[in-house]
C-alpha cells in the first residue's frame, strides 16, 4: 500500500518533494477522527491536556538544554 510518492524538483534536483497519493489521501481522511476519538477516550479535559503537553514540551526543552542537543 502506497501512501506516498516522491517527486524531484524541476526547478532544483536536490530538493525532493514527498506528496499523498490517492490511497495517502484517503486514508488521512478516515484518521480525521483520532484526535477527536483520543480526547473523548482518555477522561481528561481539554485544560488537563493543555497542561500536559505544556508540561511534556518542558521538560523536554530542558532535557535538550541538559543534554546539549
Amino acid at each position: 500500500m502506497r501512501l506516498i510518492r516522491r517527486e524531484r524538483s524541476k526547478e532544483d534536483e536536490r530538493v525532493v518533494m514527498i506528496k499523498l497519493t490517492n490511497t495517502g489521501t484517503a486514508l488521512k481522511g478516515k484518521a480525521l477522527c483520532i484526535p477527536l476519538s483520543l480526547l473523548s477516550a482518555n477522561g481528561m479535559s481539554t485544560d488537563e491536556l493543555r497542561t500536559l503537553n505544556e508540561t511534556i514540551n518542558h521538560l523536554s526543552d530542558n532535557d535538550i538544554r541538559v543534554s546539549g542537543k
